[in-house]
């Protein structure tokens, strides 16, 4: 019973990678059980994006780096728990740069959904425990090309570090 439940499920997830058998199987998958897997892009990736951050230890602002993601280690082909990390933060970087192609769109970054989740992972590093601002850029690099273009500057975010007494932060009482 269940050898024949899993055969007629693997004809139907190959019968389902076709997009014209698509609609009519999907009409009796309202469970979404099927996968729609694609291995070429209709419109491959053209640009590599790079995601930085910096941050203002009381008006001293350090260089712009890259968030601390997990890394590749040898054993990231079996396993790879900070893939999902990592490719969240390329595609939240990539959704921006793609949802502001217009001029007008422009001004609309700080109030996106994956604006404030990258300004999120800025504001949840080591470094920003004592920062008291945080800044955030997105960089494009377009296919071929050796260096990244500025994309994108964020305002500096300020900090509520809430450990650092007001002496300490450089405020004045």
């Amino acid at each position: 019973m269940l050898g024949g439940l899993f055969v007629v499920w693997v004809a139907l997830t190959i019968a389902f990678q076709f997009r014209r058998l698509q609609a009519p199987i999907r009409i009796r998958d309202p469970l979404f059980m099927l996968p729609s897997w694609s291995f070429f892009a209709p419109v491959p990736n053209t640009s590599d994006f790079m995601f930085f951050v910096r941050y203002d230890y009381a008006g001293v602002m350090t260089p712009w780096q890259g968030p601390h993601l997990p890394s590749h280690r040898s054993v990231s082909f079996l396993w790879d728990p900070g893939r999902r990390q990592r490719k969240i933060v390329v595609d939240l970087s990539q959704s921006i740069a793609e949802s502001t192609k217009g001029d007008d769109a422009m001004s609309l970054i700080h109030f996106s959904t994956c604006y404030l989740q990258l300004l999120k992972v800025a504001s949840n590093q080591p470094e920003a425990l004592f920062a008291t601002g945080v800044q955030v850029a997105i960089a494009v690099r377009p296919s071929g090309a050796q260096d990244y273009e500025l994309f994108f500057e964020s305002h500096v975010h300020k900090l509520d570090t809430g450990l650092l007494t007001p002496a300490i932060r450089g405020d004045q009482e």
